[in-house]
């Protein structure tokens, strides 16, 4: 048979010349460092500018900034950069926010990528980093306590605060006390720091730091985005860390919580196909591949703008991920090894992106997931246990002893139902 392959010469010439031009077209205008000095430990923030095309300026696969660092020692580090504002085709604005663990000269640059390849870098610049008082950002330690970057021992002292007021609350004894106002970060971190507190648990859900929620519910703190991030959210979590760093106080964040993958968490969820994901249920969530890719932009982000703070003691992926495996039918429970698969692919990726490899956690309710205690990069295991405080000292030597890492007893009471009068 003869085939004429002009018409596909012509069709492959015009589609390489055009990613040609896209690359020629890409760049990175400018990069202005914003602080004068820099210390040891303590925010450093660049402005740049670039121009170039995107469909999604938060998924890195399509388009990724980063900054690529030398420390005085030598040791190389890759730090993602975010978007802030502007449009594809004209001029936009990013971030790289970073805090230098060490003293001295470091040598930099940024470097734009489209859909993997490098399409635009800067000259490499330097800046020096002054030394500080700080005790750096925190790292496991042994079984019982974790260790600072100076090698000093930290045992945390707080309490889980989970979020702030919600405009309605569910428990009708306690409603006027949890729908108070004056229940907000700045009034309880402060009142917490007071009294000796140095750590805390708090969650990111639809009503509470709703940074990957386009559609929020029940505080009027947040405001509804078209974005694929809620700038509101975004906000309140810079406000929060910046508090925590100036209180010397650290903070397990739970990136989710069961509630999102349940019910009407489900129906609003940026992730669920209805509201421009790629998940019909949550078990396809879990389990599709183009699903983890959005989850992975969001962690990418969340590495990019707050991972610089010392404030991060450690990464929560799960606030109880047992409840949403066993939630609605016996059919729909969602297997062991999907949730293990995916605990395993997510803590590897954000190991790899995070270059402060803040500490990485998950926690469940009271259901055991098999494999899930096992996995290399998550370096503590936890679970709730309400009613039977007394068995909290035998579980922690148990499962430390089991799994040879720290395990942490995440939530505990006497009653874990809010519904009644305790």
């Amino acid at each position: 048979m003869n085939y004429n392959l002009k018409p596909i010469k012509r069709i492959i010439a015009t589609a390489a010349f055009w990613v040609f031009a896209m690359q020629l077209h890409a760049q990175i205008l400018k990069t202005e460092l914003l602080n004068e000095t820099v210390t040891q430990y303590q925010k450093a923030e660049w402005n740049i500018s670039l121009k170039t095309s995107w469909n999604n300026p938060y998924a890195y696969a399509e388009i990724a900034l980063d900054m690529l660092l030398t420390s005085p020692s030598g040791k190389t580090l890759t730090l993602p950069c975010f978007y802030e504002s502007g449009l594809s085709e004209g001029e936009s604005q990013w971030k790289a926010r970073f805090a230098a663990r060490e003293t001295g000269e470091y040598i930099y640059q940024f470097e734009l990528k489209q859909k993997g390849k490098v399409v635009s870098s800067t000259p490499k610049a330097g800046f020096r980093v002054n030394p500080s008082k700080a005790k750096g950002f925190l790292n496991p330690g042994d079984f019982w306590f974790f260790r600072y970057d100076n090698g000093e021992p930290f045992r945390g002292i707080g309490e889980n605060i989970c979020w702030e007021s919600r405009d309605e609350d569910d428990s009708k004894y306690f409603e006027a006390l949890h729908e108070d106002k004056r229940f907000n970060y700045n009034y309880m971190l402060n009142k917490l720091s007071v009294n000796g507190g140095n750590f805390f648990r708090t969650w990111m859900i639809y009503w509470n730091l709703p940074v990957d929620w386009k559609t929020v519910n029940n505080n009027s703190r947040y405001q509804n985005s078209s974005s694929p991030y809620n700038e509101s959210g975004m906000k309140r979590l810079d406000r929060l860390v910046e508090l925590c760093d100036s209180l010397s106080i650290h903070m397990m964040l739970a990136l989710e919580s069961h509630v999102g993958y349940m019910g009407m968490g489900w129906d609003i969820s940026s992730y669920n196909v209805a509201n421009g994901g790629f998940a019909k249920t949550p078990y396809e969530f879990f389990t599709l591949p183009d699903a983890r890719q959005q989850y992975k932009n969001k962690l990418r982000l969340m590495v990019a703008r707050y991972g610089y703070s010392p404030a991060i003691g450690a990464w929560e992926f799960f606030n109880e991920i047992d409840n949403a495996m066993y939630h609605g039918k016996p059919e729909d429970r969602i297997p062991d090894a999907v949730i293990t698969a995916w605990h395993d692919e997510m803590s590897t990726f954000l190991k790899n992106t995070d270059p402060y490899r803040h500490m990485v956690t998950t926690s469940i309710s009271h259901r055991e997931v098999e494999g899930l205690n096992d996995l290399k990069n998550i370096d503590i295991n936890q679970k709730h246990i309400y009613k039977n405080t007394a068995g909290i000292p035998g579980t922690i030597r148990q499962y430390t002893q089991k799994h040879n890492k720290p395990y942490v007893i995440g939530e505990s009471g006497y009653e874990w139902d809010w519904s009644k009068n305790f």
